[in-house]
C-alpha cells in the first residue's frame, strides 16, 4: 500500500473522447468494464455505451444530446482508471469522490460491483428526469461568505451554495433564471464566473422528490463490506459498513459538496499525494489551490496519449521533477526582471499594501489588519492559509524566499512581514527600474519621461503564453499550439481562462481587467497575443536613462 496516496474520483466535465478512441483500444480494462455496465444496463436505460467506442462525441455535445449516458460515461472512464492504475500495482491508502463521483469510489472500494454502480447512475438519471426542477450550476471566483452574502442579495429560495471547492471557488446552484441574475451581480461586483456543465442544480433542496424517488428505486441493490476507506465530501467523514447507502446517496442530491474542508482533512491525516482517476484535470486544480506542497496527478488529459500519461503516473513518471515555477521546457523560460536601482522602501505603504492583500483574500474588513494584530490569534487565519498568503506576497514584493522558506511562528504579523519586505529591500512600488534578460529595461519611470517602445516581438509572446499556460495546467507546452482552442482542444474551461487572463494581464501589462475579458473573443493563443501587440506588449524601454 502507498502510504499517504488518495485516489480522486471526478463528477461532472470529467470526460475525453480519447478514453474511448485511444485508451480503449489499448488497455482491455476500459472495453471490459462498458461492457458491464451495458450488461447491467441491459438496453434499459438508453443506447448501449459501447457506442462511443466506434464514435465518442465531445463532452458538449454528448451532455446536449444525452447527458444521461454522459452521467454513465463519466462513471465509467473513473472506474476504468482506477481498475488499469490497481491492475499496475498502485494502492492508495484512501478514496475519496467529488458528487457523482462518490459512487465510482464505493465501487473502487468494492463495497458495490461495476454494475450495481452502473445502476445506481442510471436510477439516480431516472429520478431527476422524473422530479428535477430545471437548473443548473454556476461557478464563482470567491470565498462561502462573500458568496453567500451575494445569494441573500439575490433572494430567491431556490439558490444554494451546492459546492465549496477551495478557499476562493464556491459553485451555486439554482433554477436557471436566478442563476442568470446571481451571474449579473457576481459581475457587478467584480466576481469571475462561469457555468458548470450540469443538467440539474445538483446539491440543492430543490432536488428533494427526486432524492425520494431515487432512495426507493435503489433500496434492492446489495452493498458488500468495504476494501478500502472511502471519505466523503458530503458526509464530513468515512463511510462504514454499517450506513444506509441508498439513503445517503440519495442525500446527495441536496446536500453541499465541501471538498476544500475533505482536502484538508485529508492532508492533516498524512495524505500528501492525490491522483485523479478521471479524464482532465477538474480536481487536480482544486488540490493546487488548496494545499501547499503536495503532488497532484491527473492521469488523462487533452492532447496527451492517455496510456502514456497514465503509465507514466502508475509507474512514477517524473511528473513533478521541475518546480511547479518552472516552465515546462528551456526553450520557453524567461529569466525574471533583474532589479537595478530601487527607490527607498516606504514601510508605512508595505503595511497598507500588506492590509488590502490579506483582507481581500480572507474577505475581513481591511481596519482588522493593524500591524501588530497576531494572524492566527487574533485574526484566526491558519497556518495553512498564511503559507498560501506568502506566495503572493513574495510574488508581489519581489521577496526572494518560497513558500516553502516561510515559517509562520517567525512571521505572524504584518509588522513582521513588513520588516522582511524592508530588509530585502523592495516593494511592489519600490523598483525605479528593472532590466530584463536582454538588455532592455522594464518601465517605473515618473510620468512624462521620454519613452522609446521596442518593438513587439509576436513570437516571443506566444513562446512566453504557452509556458505560462503550460505551467498552470501543467500540461506539456507543446500542446499550445497558437490555433489550439483552449477550451474545446484543451480542456480549459471559461472560469479558469478567466483567473489565467489576470495573470496574462499582469504579466504582458494590459489595461484590462479579468472582468473585461470575453472567452468566447480570445479562445487561442493566438487572439491573445494579438491583444497584447495591439497594446504594445510589455512596456519595454530601450536605451532610455
Amino acid at each position: 500500500m502507498m502510504s499517504g496516496t488518495a485516489f480522486m474520483f471526478p463528477g461532472q466535465g470529467a470526460y475525453l473522447e480519447s478514453v474511448f478512441t485511444d485508451l480503449g483500444m489499448h488497455r482491455r480494462e476500459v472495453r471490459e468494464v462498458f461492457d458491464e455496465v451495458d450488461g447491467a444496463l441491459d438496453g434499459g436505460f438508453g443506447p448501449a455505451l459501447s457506442r462511443l467506442f466506434v464514435n465518442a462525441p465531445s463532452l458538449q455535445a454528448l451532455l446536449a444530446d444525452d447527458p444521461d449516458i454522459a452521467q454513465l460515461a463519466l462513471y465509467g472512464t473513473a472506474v476504468a482508471i482506477n481498475t488499469i492504475l490497481a491492475n499496475e500495482g498502485v494502492r492508495p491508502s484512501v478514496l475519496i469522490g467529488h458528487s457523482l463521483g462518490e459512487i465510482a469510489a464505493l465501487v473502487a472500494a468494492q463495497a458495490l460491483s461495476v454494475g450495481d454502480g452502473a445502476i445506481i447512475v442510471a436510477r439516480r438519471n431516472e429520478a431527476l428526469r422524473a422530479a428535477a426542477p430545471q437548473g443548473g450550476m454556476l461557478a464563482l471566483n470567491a470565498g462561502v461568505p462573500r458568496v453567500s452574502a451575494l445569494i441573500d442579495a439575490v433572494d430567491d429560495p431556490g439558490l444554494a451554495v451546492a459546492v465549496v471547492n477551495s478557499l476562493r471557488q464556491v459553485v451555486v446552484s439554482g433554477r436557471t433564471s436566478a442563476l442568470e441574475v446571481v451571474a449579473d451581480v457576481a459581475h457587478r461586483v467584480g466576481i469571475a464566473t462561469a457555468p458548470v456543465g450540469a443538467p440539474y442544480p445538483f446539491h440543492n433542496p430543490l432536488l428533494a422528490d427526486a432524492a425520494v424517488l431515487f432512495e426507493s428505486s435503489i433500496r434492492s441493490i446489495r452493498r458488500r463490506p468495504l476494501r478500502s476507506r472511502v471519505y466523503s465530501p458530503i458526509l464530513g467523514r468515512y463511510y462504514a459498513d454499517g450506513d444506509d447507502l441508498p439513503q445517503l446517496l440519495a442525500g446527495h442530491l441536496t446536500r453541499k459538496v465541501d471538498f476544500v474542508s475533505a482536502l484538508q482533512y485529508l492532508y492533516g491525516a498524512g495524505v500528501d499525494r492525490f491522483i485523479e482517476c478521471g479524464a482532465r484535470k477538474a480536481l487536480t486544480g482544486i488540490v493546487d489551490m488548496t494545499l501547499p506542497n503536495v503532488t497532484a496527478l491527473a492521469t488523462v488529459v487533452k492532447g496527451v496519449p492517455p496510456v502514456q500519461s497514465l503509465l507514466g503516473v502508475a509507474h512514477g513518471a517524473d511528473q513533478t521533477a521541475a518546480p511547479r515555477t518552472a516552465l515546462s521546457t528551456a526553450s520557453t523560460f524567461v529569466p525574471p526582471p533583474i532589479p537595478v536601482a530601487a527607490a527607498p522602501v516606504d514601510r508605512g505603504r508595505v503595511l497598507a499594501e500588506l492590509a488590502g492583500l490579506y483582507a481581500e483574500a480572507v474577505e475581513y474588513p481591511v481596519d482588522v489588519f493593524t500591524e501588530d494584530a497576531d494572524l492566527e490569534g487574533d485574526l484566526g487565519i491558519d497556518s495553512l492559509k498564511q503559507t498560501e498568503l506568502m506566495s503572493q506576497v513574495a510574488a508581489k514584493f519581489g521577496l526572494p524566499l518560497s513558500p516553502d522558506d516561510f515559517r509562520v511562528g517567525e512571521h505572524g504579523t504584518l509588522s513582521r512581514i513588513a520588516d522582511l519586505i524592508v530588509a530585502n529591500g523592495g516593494s511592489s512600488a519600490s523598483v525605479a527600474a528593472v532590466r530584463a534578460p536582454d538588455g532592455a529595461t522594464f518601465d517605473a519611470e515618473p510620468a512624462g519621461s521620454p519613452v522609446v517602445v521596442a518593438p513587439v516581438d509576436r513570437g516571443r509572446v506566444l513562446a512566453e503564453l504557452a509556458g505560462l499556460y503550460a505551467e498552470a495546467v501543467e500540461y506539456p507546452v507543446d500542446v499550445f499550439t497558437e490555433d489550439a482552442d483552449l477550451e474545446g482542444d484543451l480542456g480549459i474551461d471559461s472560469l479558469k481562462q478567466t483567473e489565467l487572463m489576470s495573470q496574462v494581464a499582469a504579466k504582458f501589462g494590459l489595461p484590462l481587467s479579468p472582468d473585461d475579458f470575453r472567452v468566447g473573443e480570445h479562445g487561442t493563443l493566438s487572439r491573445i497575443a494579438d491583444l497584447i501587440v495591439a497594446n504594445g506588449g510589455p512596456r519595454r524601454r530601450v536605451g532610455v536613462s
